[in-house]
């Protein structure tokens, strides 16, 4: 395969001023998230179904760790799922049968260093 003769200076320097640009953008989007982004994100990993009362899963999941929503939801999900050893499906569902009443109180921030 043919290589580019590119001036290796030049590309370094196109890259560090792409991280110029790019930190401040990610490190304000870090920061914040909506509701509707929660919910994909949550749709994304396989939570699917609505509860007893017709509302789909991942509104429910959103709901009922409001407080956790700056941060982001994915990581304490994830974080709940492997602490209790449920899968998605069960995890998100958990506040309905009765196992949690909330289900992102399985695990707390503390708990995230294997995420």
């Amino acid at each position: 395969m043919p290589q580019l003769k590119l001036d290796q200076s030049l590309v370094n320097e196109a890259r560090a001023l792409a991280q110029h640009i790019v930190e401040p953008v990610i490190d304000y989007i870090s920061k914040h998230t909506t509701v509707a982004i929660e919910r994909t994100t949550l749709r994304l990993i396989g939570v699917d179904g609505v509860d007893e009362e017709g509302v789909p899963l991942p509104n429910r999941v959103v709901e009922s760790a409001l407080p956790l929503l700056p941060g982001g939801i994915l990581r304490p999900f994830v974080a709940a799922m492997l602490q209790s050893t449920l899968d998605v499906q069960v995890t998100a569902g958990a506040r309905r049968t009765g196992q949690s009443t909330n289900t992102l109180a399985l695990c707390d921030r503390s708990n995230w260093q294997y995420l």
